[in-house]
């Protein structure tokens, strides 16, 4: 029995359709299902949404943990929405659709002793590529920073962060994500237009595939918390592929309602300008 078939079963034919939250051991105990959670609820591209999620055309929302009564304290929670067109584009950032310039070979004007390190190595993490983009001055050229601004080490990490947001156009309906883990891939200061901007990158690797909008929006949502009111937060989406010509890094800003003035929309995260800049091998 494909895993969300019971929930899908009272989803009306036109509309915005929301199920739960729920815990989603309850659901599937409660279903006589055995379904491992974190394949299950834990969507990053839309290939790996499950099949009876793709036909109906409906997302699936890791929300934290605890939701219901005492007995459902940390353990996971998931909901299931489908947006008012019955599309997932809503849910997801698509790169083909967004990175549609030509590449341009990027050139480094750091030093020698500040970029051999990552050609040292035979594949580098997503965590090292972050730091060669910051590194070689690439990040700042992508993003219209001073170039001396962000070449520093960003910050990443993962922590267990409490926040609202909404889902639904035409009447956006709350979602709590409750003490759940999110990942934050960097986190960096630059500054743009002689103004500091915080700025918060969701970076992948491989070949063009899509990434779900919340990946990058929890990583916002998750520290906005923690950023002045004054500071402005730059959002980003990285996509780095390997090329027989070098690295390929494209980076799309994207707009997203950081929740200062009011609930922020999930759908509110869309790429709004990008640059896709080569950089040579590194000694590979």
């Amino acid at each position: 029995m494909p895993t969300f078939s019971q929930a899908l079963a009272t989803q009306p034919e036109a509309g915005f359709w929301l199920y739960g939250p729920e815990v989603f051991r309850t659901y599937c105990d409660r279903n006589g299902l055995r379904a491992d959670t974190a394949s299950s609820i834990s969507v990053d591209h839309a290939r790996t949404l499950s099949k009876d999620l793709r036909k109906a055309r409906t997302m699936v929302l890791r929300l934290g943990t605890g939701h219901g009564d005492e007995d459902a304290r940390g353990k996971a929670a998931f909901a299931l929405v489908r947006h008012e067109d019955r599309s997932l584009a809503p849910f997801f950032l698509t790169d083909e659709d967004i990175f549609t310039s030509r590449p341009e070979t990027f050139i480094p004007d750091r030093s020698m002793r500040a970029l051999l390190p990552f050609g040292l190595l035979p594949k580098l993490s997503e965590t090292s590529l972050l730091t060669l983009a910051h590194a070689s001055g690439l990040m700042a050229e992508a993003l219209g920073c001073d170039d001396s601004s962000i070449h520093m080490i960003p910050a990443t990490g993962a922590g267990t962060y409490t926040f609202r947001f909404t889902v639904g156009s035409e009447h956006p309906q709350p979602l709590d994500h409750l003490a759940g883990q999110v990942e934050i891939d960097s986190v960096c200061i630059g500054v743009r237009d002689g103004r500091n901007h915080v700025i918060v990158t969701e970076a992948k690797r491989g070949p063009f595939d899509s990434i779900a909008k919340h990946k990058l929006a929890y990583a916002v949502w998750a520290v906005r918390s923690n950023i002045p009111d004054d500071i402005p937060i730059i959002a980003v989406y990285l996509r780095v592929c390997d090329t027989d010509k070098g690295l390929e890094f494209n980076v799309a800003e994207c707009a997203i309602d950081d929740g200062r003035d009011g609930l922020p929309s999930l759908h509110s995260v869309e790429a709004i300008r990008h640059r896709r800049l080569r950089l040579r091998s590194m000694g590979h």
